[in-house]
């Protein structure tokens, strides 16, 4: 990128190394939460590489070891530069991870790009704001005064760690991501960054047509209804024939929170997308009768 870079880290199956060339393997981007970093999804890389997956994990702009020095942050940037990094790494096409913020930018990406969007992973996404413009100011306005400098690294730690209700050291890990965009220009392009309208996202819902699969904490803070808003990320993205994980015992970080659940559906769903089987297997099925099949403890 002209005005920054994105800094990420290739888990490389070694199996897959030695029967066929990097291009050809099947390629997964996991791009993390607003405020998050990359090592979000150590352990769901680890479980795809096992199986076969070239994964990519990257930081967002201004978040981790990228730069700070972008003049753009947010939904539509991040689309961009998840394009990127599937025409970098010589791939013809990838699934796309992404969570919270990045649920959008994948979104987005499919839309813009579908020849390079095979499937996406959608976890606890914001893919709407509010309908009524008012009331996208005022809440853009009281988020932007409460992040401000002295106070706001405060306010977002305290945030941050009530996202996670099922991570038992949600107040250590909210405390270092603080401090890491405590370092010099990182909270400037943080509050750049939290000024996104997810509204953007409509244009492309629509246009998305490869499958997709909403993974959503049934303890997510950031909604009233968990299920009901994952109900309607199901229906809005591309056909709407997404297909449902719900979470239960987890936030807004389900792959970290509930790693035992969230691993193996993502792994089948990958999984069916190479063998162009990803096809939802039944209307309406709930979390309850996927984990009776998968014998997944949820």
């Amino acid at each position: 990128m002209p005005d920054g870079t994105i800094a990420y880290e290739v888990h490389e199956p070694a199996a897959a190394r030695a029967r066929m060339a990097a291009a050809d393997w099947p390629l997964i981007i996991c791009s993390p939460a607003m405020g998050d970093v990359r090592d979000a999804y150590v352990l769901l890389a680890q479980s795809l590489a096992e199986e076969g997956f070239r994964v990519v994990v990257a930081d967002l702009r201004g978040h981790g070891d990228s730069s700070a020095t972008f003049s753009h942050y947010g939904d539509e940037a991040t689309a961009s530069d998840l394009i990127a990094l599937v025409e970098a790494l010589d791939a013809s096409s990838a699934i796309l991870v992404g969570a919270s913020m990045s649920a959008a930018a994948a979104v987005i990406a499919a839309g813009r790009r579908p020849d390079l969007v095979r499937g996406l992973v959608l976890v606890c996404p914001f893919l709407r704001g509010p309908a009524s413009r008012l009331k996208t100011f005022m809440q853009r306005t009281m988020l932007g005064l409460a992040l401000l400098r002295p106070w706001g690294p405060a306010v977002w730690r305290s945030h941050s760690a009530r996202l996670w209700p099922g991570l038992p050291d949600a107040r250590q890990r909210a405390a270092h991501l603080v401090s890491l965009l405590r370092r010099p220009r990182r909270w400037q392009a943080f509050w750049a960054t939290t000024r996104t309208d997810h509204r953007v996202v409509a244009p492309w819902l629509e246009k998305v047509g490869c499958p997709s699969l909403v993974v959503m904490g049934q303890a997510d803070p950031d909604w009233k209804d968990p299920a009901a808003e994952a109900a309607w990320v199901a229906r809005a993205v591309g056909e709407g024939l997404g297909e449902i994980v719900m979470v239960s015992g987890a936030g807004h970080a389900p792959m970290l929170e509930r790693p035992d659940v969230v691993r193996p559906r993502v792994v089948d769903f990958a999984r069916r997308i190479v063998a162009g089987n990803a096809a939802p297997r039944s209307a309406g099925e709930s979390e309850g009768e996927q984990d009776a099949t998968s014998g997944a403890k949820c």
